[in-house]
């Protein structure tokens, strides 16, 4: 399992979890590498999912088989089962990240009283919760008849740096509003506020980068994906990114540079980044070794 070898990792797991029936870390080692075998198939979905729901059973207050159960059927878009799940285990306890994957179970159904309701008592109880101001923002901009007048717009971004002023990823989520509205020179304001301010999570990281892309400064962008390479170089999102800023540089160098490199870090688990990796070297006329990941 550490040396990411999935399917034999469950092969063996399979076999440990049958007789030590007990054993829940070995349970969620076992789903994990079945969700993590290639190309996956639709029996090793299940095989997850089964064995979570087993560990729910054997530990109703498992919060880490629960969030994973929802997660994967939010995944499979089967959000009347996540919401399901997620409900059973918040009639146990008041686990803060349920509730915000309940609420977003609630969102994807169009339950949008329901889901602003939650959102709302999640950030009353904790102000702190960037990414829950960021969801209200979205759903204020997609279905505005469920807000009051002066909770449009911005309202919610700025409420949440208000609230937490010394917050990176407040900051970041007010730019990218910014950003989908076409104030760029305000966007860029709050990007770099965020970069000022402490970057001690590598995802807080890969979200500046993503907004510098987004944002058209390439050379920015990529400065922060150097930075969580040093750090986690391993990571599928980092990567992906860099493909985006590959294309979007529009270099055949870049994109050669960027697969090579994505290849390497993850040459454990290639699989998923392959086909961006084709993409990258079709796009610097390097057709063979396309063909080679494809």
């Amino acid at each position: 399992y550490e040396a990411k070898r999935y399917e034999e990792a469950a092969a063996h797991l399979g076999r440990y979890v049958g007789v030590y029936k007990d054993n829940i870390p070995a349970m969620l080692k076992y789903a994990d590498a079945h969700l993590n075998i290639r190309p996956c198939k639709r029996n090793n979905v299940q095989h997850a999912i089964g064995t979570y729901n087993i560990i729910l059973r054997r530990d109703p207050y498992n919060s880490e088989a629960a969030g994973r159960l929802i997660g994967l059927n939010l995944a499979m878009e089967a959000f009347g089962e996540a919401e399901r799940v997620a409900k059973e285990f918040l009639d146990k306890t008041n686990d803060l990240e349920i509730r915000k994957m309940y609420a977003t179970t609630l969102a994807k159904q169009e339950k949008f009283p329901e889901a602003i309701a939650e959102f709302r008592s999640i950030i009353a109880d904790e102000p702190n919760q960037i990414m829950v101001y960021g969801y209200l923002g979205q759903m204020a901009e997609q279905v505005p008849a469920e807000f009051k007048q002066d909770e449009r717009l911005v309202f919610w971004y700025d409420r949440a740096v208000n609230k937490n002023p010394d917050s990176a990823l407040a900051h970041i989520s007010r730019a990218a509003y910014y950003l989908r509205t076409g104030e760029n020179d305000k966007a860029l304001t709050q990007l770099e506020k965020a970069e000022s301010l402490e970057l001690n999570e590598e995802n807080v990281r890969i979200m500046l980068a993503g907004e510098y892309l987004n944002a058209g400064l390439l050379e920015k962008a990529e400065e922060h994906l150097e930075a969580v390479k040093a750090k986690e170089p391993e990571s599928m999102t980092l990567w992906s990114l860099w493909a985006q800023l590959a294309i979007k540089a529009n270099s055949r160098q870049k994109a050669v540079e960027v697969a090579e490199a994505g290849l390497k870090s993850l040459s454990a688990t290639p699989w998923d980044f392959m086909p961006k990796a084709a993409e990258l070297f079709i796009m610097a006329g390097e057709s063979q070794r396309a063909a080679e990941c494809i």
